[in-house]
C-alpha cells in the first residue's frame, strides 16, 4: 500500500507546464532518446505493413558509403 501511493502519477494540472518545456519533435524523441527509438521500432515491427519498411531502412543504413570524388 505504501508503494502504491509513492508510485502514483501526479495530477494532470501539476504537469501542464511540461507541455511547453519539453521538445516533442520526432528528432528529439526518436533520434536522441534510445528508449523511445527502441519502442518506436518495436511498434513498427509489430505492424505487418510497416515491418518491411523498417527492414529496408536497416539495410540502407548498413550499406557502405563510397566517396563520389574517387
Amino acid at each position: 500500500r505504501k508503494w502504491r501511493t509513492i508510485l502514483l502519477f501526479p495530477h494532470i494540472t501539476q504537469c501542464e507546464q511540461l507541455r511547453s518545456e519539453l521538445d516533442l519533435s520526432y528528432s528529439s524523441l526518436i533520434d536522441q532518446q534510445p528508449i523511445a527509438n527502441r519502442l518506436f521500432r518495436l511498434y513498427c515491427l509489430a505492424d505487418p505493413h510497416i515491418c518491411p519498411i523498417i527492414h529496408l531502412v536497416d539495410q540502407l543504413h548498413n550499406l557502405p558509403v563510397s566517396n563520389a570524388s574517387e
